[in-house]
């Protein structure tokens, strides 16, 4: 499931949504799922909806039919559908998940639009300067002028599809694994990272909750459904302490994954027996922390390429008046 343009995202969130109305009106899941990738613009979606609608049709119980699937669907999307049939709220697993697309639809969207301008000036520098390669032009004709320039555009490029081509591949993928490691340590982009990971773990053990599972069932696939391999690799370490019999916030290593609010809030969960209710406020305080911080790098990450652009194009118009200046010297000499 390559979900990179905001486009895509929205026909994921328009299948979830038109999910959820059919649910409130009485059709059953195999209908349902058929229905709504019918109507769906989508080529991929059509194919997941049918195969889904299909293995249902086939008395395939819904985890089997999201393990047959879990190629082409995110562990959250599936996650929150097993939570949904199993806890008998599937309009509300299927709302949640046409939020969070919508929501992701929305920022990239705004991304790429921002990121526009910049990038149309950055082509231009790169056409325009530096003033010598219009001597070598007028000399070798325009194909030598393109050649000086395909470095520079290739590198231009690579900067700007090499991060979309990265997250579209499978999450086990070592060139996955290095670019997430890359930008977890990059200001402010890695901790709305870290935020958005623990917004869709609490998300899905709410979800998981609801629907029974024992924190041995709901903690893997919750961690699956984060997407970060530091909760992975935590929720295997803590496993072997929850068979043993340990509370939840006594199994989680300090310091790890889980700020000190999670563990406190947790703690107070287990003991009141509230953990669906603080699982769902956690999700919501993490989103919303997590896009704040996307926000500023939405609107910083523009300027930055509108600055390196800026401070290129100076350094190439001093360049080419020195140039200028030093063979006006020669002449006069």
């Amino acid at each position: 499931m390559h979900l990179l343009l905001p486009s895509s995202l929205r026909s994921w969130s328009q299948f979830y949504l038109e999910l959820a109305q059919l649910t409130r009106a009485g059709f059953n899941a195999i209908d349902a799922f058929k229905k709504a990738g019918l109507s769906n613009p989508s080529t991929e979606v059509k194919i997941i909806a049918a195969l889904i609608s299909t293995n249902l049709k086939l008395g395939k119980s819904i985890e089997q039919v999201m393990h047959r699937v879990s190629d082409q669907m995110p562990a959250l999307d599936r996650a929150l559908i097993i939570s949904g049939f199993r806890s008998g709220r599937t309009e509300q697993s299927f709302d949640k998940l046409s939020i969070h697309y919508e929501q992701l639809a929305h920022f990239r969207g705004k991304l790429i639009q921002q990121l526009s301008y910049p990038v149309i000036l950055a082509h231009l520098a790169i056409f325009t300067f530096p003033s010598s390669a219009y001597e070598i032009a007028m000399k070798f004709g325009l194909f030598a002028f393109l050649k000086l320039k395909l470095w520079p555009l290739f590198l231009l490029w690579v900067s700007l599809i090499g991060p979309f081509f990265l997250l579209a591949q499978k999450q086990d993928s070592q060139l996955r694994r290095l670019f997430e490691d890359l930008t977890d340590h990059l200001p402010v982009y890695g901790k709305a990272k870290k935020l958005a990971s623990l917004s869709r773990f609490c998300l899905s053990l709410e979800g998981l909750s609801a629907a029974g599972f024992t924190p041995k069932e709901s903690w893997p696939l919750a961690a699956d459904a984060s997407g970060d391999q530091e909760i992975q690799d935590c929720v295997k370490q803590i496993l072997p302490r929850l068979n043993s019999g340990k509370s939840l916030s006594d199994s989680l290593p300090t310091p790890g994954p889980f700020p000190a609010e999670f563990v406190g809030q947790l703690n107070t969960a287990e003991i009141s027996g509230q953990l669906q209710d603080t699982f769902k406020r956690l999700a919501n305080y993490y989103a919303e922390l997590a896009n704040s911080k996307m926000q500023i790098v939405s609107e910083w990450l523009p300027r930055i390429i509108y600055m390196i652009v800026m401070i290129s194009v100076a350094y190439n118009m001093i360049q080419g008046t020195l140039n200028s200046l030093e063979q006006i010297n020669k002449i006069i000499q």
